[in-house]
């Protein structure tokens, strides 16, 4: 599974769920830290690596 691979900083993705827009803004030690369009937490969103590619479904993109 190289998914990860595709994972880039500044790059955008659409949520599956939501259908909103989120920016990847670092990705380290195995999290990628993001934004959400329209959404402004007081501290840094994270996930595991694998968790957000699930999230914006390049887990689907070679089936």
């Amino acid at each position: 599974m190289a998914e990860h691979l595709k994972l880039k900083v500044g790059a955008t993705y659409i949520s599956r769920k939501t259908g909103k827009k989120i920016v990847v803004t670092a990705i380290e030690d195995g999290r990628v830290y993001f934004t959400i369009e329209g959404f402004n937490p007081i501290s840094p969103l994270f996930l595991p690596t694998e968790k957000f590619i699930h999230l914006v479904g390049l887990d689907q993109a070679s089936h």
